[in-house]
């Protein structure tokens, strides 16, 4: 039974395994793209070659040595094309005409059938127009037009003119928490803000405390179970606890309400 090979990451040092076929594998922790060292790579196996077969050089035809016995070949060859080419003729020949006469008497048949069936036709017509009464049919009352409610207009919201905080995650000094140990780590790493969770059940969060505020983030879950849960927390306070908006990767969201424990009692 062959082990999995695997290395370590050289961006951010994970173990990074590969199937031994691709040159190149993505770090399923910090998403770049990395190179398979060649002594993990399977060795390119030879190609069968072709089998060639040399049967050495085409014999030429023999000639006739005698003229005589080519001039009587030539009579024979031309004697034996014209045989052929009158016995075709005597068979195409009434093929042919044997088509030509039936097309012509096929057309005027269908011209003749076609003239009968058109004043047939016309003179039924003529026949049921004057022999059908007119039917009279009682025009009905319209129907009353239903009163529409006008749905009422959603009010446009109020956009905000100020901007508090606004950061891109390049600068390493802007402000966010940096710890690291042995249940969670936070930090700066490839222009973006990481937050690794290494206990199961941590509840982790990094941000500032404003007030009567709009927020937007963009968050991207790179590793780890489906059923984790990100998005964004608000009103956080020790001794009552806070409110959160959050989403897996299966595409469920809800707004959850957590108590100082960090326990969910009344669910979504």
């Amino acid at each position: 039974m062959s082990s999995i090979p695997t290395f370590q990451c050289p961006n951010c040092g994970s173990t990074v395994t590969t199937n031994g076929a691709d040159k190149e594998v993505q770090c399923a922790y910090c998403g770049s793209t990395v190179i398979v060292p060649e002594e993990l790579r399977n060795a390119p196996q030879p190609q069968p070659q072709p089998m060639q077969y040399s049967f050495g050089q085409p014999s030429q035809p023999t000639q006739p040595s005698e003229p005589v016995f080519q001039n009587m070949a030539t009579v024979g060859k031309v004697a034996a094309g014209t045989a052929i080419g009158i016995t075709a003729m005597s068979f195409i020949l009434p093929i042919i005409l044997t088509c030509v006469i039936l097309a012509a008497v096929g057309g005027i048949l269908f011209y003749v059938f076609s003239n009968v069936n058109s004043t047939i036709q016309q003179t039924t017509q003529a026949f049921s127009t004057a022999a059908a009464p007119a039917n009279l049919v009682p025009t009905s009352a319209p129907a009353p037009t239903p009163t529409l409610v006008p749905t009422p207009a959603i009010p446009t919201p109020v956009p905000f003119t100020k901007t508090l905080l606004k950061d891109d995650f390049t600068n390493p000094s802007s402000g966010w928490s940096r710890v690291k140990n042995q249940n969670y780590t936070l930090e700066y790493k490839n222009g973006n803000y990481h937050i690794l969770i290494q206990t199961d059940g941590q509840i982790v969060w990094s941000g500032s405390q404003y007030t009567n505020v709009s927020v937007e983030v963009d968050v991207q879950e790179t590793a780890g179970p489906s059923d984790g849960m990100i998005g964004i927390s608000c009103r956080a306070n020790s001794n009552k606890g806070w409110y959160t908006f959050e989403f897996d990767q299966n595409g469920d969201y809800g707004i959850y309400k957590y108590d100082s424990t960090g326990n969910n009692p009344e669910g979504p």
